[in-house]
């Protein structure tokens, strides 16, 4: 009896403690998933972790807490029988799946919006050069990842994207456009955090100046325009959208498109909301769309795996580093979750009326990452110079010493015979 009564234990434990070996789709890398719990201490440490203001023990609290534990379990249960995708607790966690596609999945666009106003255009099918693979993300490294917060302005944020990924392409730089500016001022009252779509981002930016975010930074709370303020608005009038594309929807064709620069994508994000890493194969997901990304790259993974060699696109998405792969997706090739319904793959193009780079141009990484070498570039002058001149001072003492030396009177010692005193 005793003997049985350990085993149940020892299997409770196990399974308390259960380890999943999961094996990345597109890297290979070998991860040992450990099983995540839900405890109060769990969900406290979580509130912490996401800056989440809910005290404890009240109504909301436990109905949260209760909302939590019920996530985490949809969690593990995915995890221990997944080989395409692995979910993880994030800052979503505590929302249900209808709250989540209420207060983030707010991509607002009438079905036959771009097909009344573009025309599908073959200009890629045109192409004739297709790498193998491309990552715009890693190749550029700029525009960073960004973080929409509660604000469902997705559409605001995947337009913007492909302007500065448009504008590096073309100058090796990247302006940081202001999201807040077109939160607040399209469709006063009508879209801003509630939803939109990129045509109306478009369409705002032809007929007006588009600010830089330093002037006009992010606040994720929808407000009052301000882009008529001088003091306000720098405008970045170098930024003006020409064109979108619709690419007819087959494979070839979006990747020609990619292979040029990233593209805007409306799909339905449903299935992602805990997505941590590895390559989503749809699951959760429609074809009913309700949000916007950027697909930054493509490419078909090196290894013949569990489920095969996979042909993937990377989604660059705007809900922050915390959530995917330090804010990116893989997503499948396949055809999941609306991304080659008609209309739902934009190309944008940009007119370049400047061919030299704005002085007043403001970059959300490029700053820094130049600041920062100046200052490395500064500290190490200094430290070299500093040694420089210590060798000299060493120089110039040991070579004043031998100076003094050599310049000493010569005192010559003479030998004086005294006779001797006779009488």
């Amino acid at each position: 009896m005793f003997i049985i009564i350990c085993i149940v234990l020892i299997k409770l434990v196990a399974h308390v403690n259960a380890d999943y070996t999961f094996i990345h789709p597109i890297t290979n890398i070998e991860y040992n998933i450990k099983e995540y719990t839900s405890t109060i201490d769990d969900w406290t440490n979580w509130k912490t972790q996401y800056s989440v203001n809910i005290d404890a023990h009240t109504k909301e609290d436990l109905s949260r807490y209760e909302i939590f534990q019920a996530n985490i379990k949809k969690i593990n249960q995915h995890n221990s029988n997944t080989t395409s995708y692995v979910k993880k607790p994030n800052q979503y966690t505590y929302y249900t799946e209808a709250e989540f596609k209420t207060n983030f999945l707010t991509l607002k666009r009438e079905k036959q919006t771009f097909k009344d106003k573009f025309a599908p255009s073959n200009h890629f099918e045109t192409q004739t050069t297709l790498p193998d693979s491309i990552n715009w993300f890693e190749k550029s490294g700029t525009p960073q990842i960004q973080d929409q917060g509660s604000c469902g302005s997705c559409y605001v944020f995947s337009t913007l994207t492909i302007l500065e990924y448009l504008y590096w392409i073309q100058y090796s730089i990247a302006p940081f456009l202001s999201r807040q500016q077109l939160v607040d001022c399209i469709n006063p009252g009508k879209t801003g955090c509630n939803g939109g779509n990129g045509d109306e981002v478009v369409d705002y930016i032809k007929q007006n100046s588009i600010c830089y975010a330093k002037n006009y930074e992010y606040t994720g709370v929808y407000g009052t325009c301000g882009a008529s303020n001088p003091s306000v608005c720098a405008p970045a009038d170098v930024i003006k959208p020409n064109t979108i594309n619709i690419i007819n929807p087959t494979t070839t064709n979006v990747k020609l498109a990619i292979a040029q620069a990233p593209i805007l994508v409306y799909l339905d994000a449903s299935g992602i909301q805990d997505y941590a890493f590895g390559l989503y194969d749809g699951s959760g997901c429609s074809n009913t769309i309700n949000h916007a990304v950027v697909f930054v790259g493509y490419g078909t993974s090196e290894f013949v795996n569990k489920i095969g060699q996979q042909s993937y696109y990377i989604v660059q998405n705007s809900w922050g580093t915390l959530w995917g792969e330090d804010g990116l997706m893989y997503i499948s090739q396949s055809n999941i979750c609306g991304i080659y319904e008609y209309s739902n793959l934009h190309a944008l193009s940009l007119n370049f009326n400047n061919e030299t780079l704005p002085i007043n141009i403001y970059t959300n990484t490029k700053v820094e990452i130049d600041t920062l070498m100046i200052f490395i570039i500064i500290v190490g002058s200094l430290f070299l110079l500093t040694i420089i001149y210590f060798i000299w001072s060493v120089v110039n003492y040991v070579r004043a010493k031998k100076a003094v030396v050599q310049t000493k009177p010569h005192v010559q010692m003479t030998t004086v015979a005294v006779k001797p005193i006779t009488n």
